[in-house]
């Protein structure tokens, strides 16, 4: 899946074998890890579990594994700490391009339809950094692409339910960094990330559910971030830092209701959730769903060493976060129907 965070599991105390973004620690919830990317923390602490911010794993330069106690400098997991840095450019102009693509002209017939199902994927990932002024102001910039086309078919025991729903994920993964070493003791960094994730179907196909369960999944994620390193004397340092990280997640079904219980506030979107025995119209119980926030944070870090009885290192620092939390969340506004006091109608393919 091209997601660096993947490459925790290979540290001693990682317990996670997922293909989604849930982060370190598997069936777990989000606050039980935190991931600091060059210092900035940008976990998301929000449902659903698929929304965890995205970099590109050719921007990353190295990550930190932290499954044993950390020190006050870091905090507000219960559990494990990942630290990640991003890459920067250098006096020597370079950079890298790469592909991964699979198609179903590889693939075998599938057990259960009786054929080799429609599967693409296309991922490119590019990087470029070098020198805008020689050893004072350096850049790096990636981008990355996912184009991933998917048929999902019904095969429900009702023929007029039963078609194939085409549509395309594409993820697009973008940053850009710059480092300026203003003066021989200081140095100043500035970087922006970017994430879109547009997945067309969601809960799409199946034996039992009708098609007006299908919905549209968006992520949106936006970074801006820098840090200000000063070297005080041959003993001080301190840092600043100050950043923003914005991470959206929406969810909307396909279906369109002008009756809606809910239009009085705007909402058109969706279907009654009707049960019947072994088959449901079953769109998600949240829809539509709106969750994000945005964390603006502000740091600084100072440290000094000394020698007085040995050799000592005093740490000193403050750092505020201010989150701002946006819901919203349509729960059963579109009503229920329990219709499984009898068979499923005779005639059901006419009525919806």
């Amino acid at each position: 899946g091209r997601n660096w965070m993947d490459l925790a599991t290979l540290a001693p105390g990682a317990r996670t074998n997922e293909s989604a973004d849930t982060g370190p620690v598997a069936g777990t919830s989000r606050r039980d890890f935190q991931v600091n990317i060059d210092g900035q923390q940008v976990t998301s602490n929000l449902v659903p579990t698929t929304s965890q911010p995205r970099v590109s794993r050719d921007a990353i330069a190295e990550f930190q594994f932290v499954a044993s106690r950390f020190d006050a400098t870091q905090g507000r997991s219960a559990g494990v700490q990942v630290n990640a840095v991003t890459k920067s450019g250098t006096n020597t102009p370079s950079g890298t391009l790469s592909g991964y693509f699979r198609h179903d002209a590889f693939n075998a017939r599938d057990f259960i339809q009786d054929e080799v199902l429609p599967y693409s994927n296309q991922q490119v990932s590019a990087t470029f950094g070098g020198p805008l002024i020689r050893n004072r102001l350096h850049f790096f910039a990636n981008y990355e692409y996912e184009r991933s086309p998917r048929t999902d078919a019904f095969n429900t025991p009702y023929a007029a339910f039963n078609f194939d729903l085409m549509g395309t994920r594409r993820a697009d993964l973008a940053g850009v960094r710059l480092d300026y070493q203003m003066a021989p003791e200081t140095r100043w960094m500035v970087r922006s990330n970017l994430f879109n994730d547009d997945q067309p179907y969601d809960m799409a196909g199946g034996a039992t559910n009708h098609p007006a369960s299908t919905a549209l999944n968006i992520t949106r994620m936006k970074e801006v971030f820098s840090s200000l390193t000063q070297v005080l004397n041959n003993r001080a340092v301190n840092e600043a830092r100050i950043g923003w990280h914005s991470l959206y997640y929406t969810n909307t079904n396909y279906t369109t209701w002008d009756n809606h219980p809910a239009r009085g506030l705007g909402i058109t979107t969706g279907s009654p959730r009707i049960t019947f025995r072994g088959f449901a119209i079953s769109g998600n119980a949240n829809q539509p769903q709106r969750l994000g926030h945005d964390i603006y944070s502000l740091r600084d870090d100072f440290s000094y060493a000394f020698s007085k009885g040995g050799s000592h290192a005093l740490r000193l620092g403050g750092e505020f976060l201010f989150y701002d939390h946006a819901l919203l969340n349509c729960r059963n506004c579109m009503g229920i129907i329990d219709a499984q006091g009898g068979p499923v109608p005779a005639n059901i393919e006419s009525l919806f």
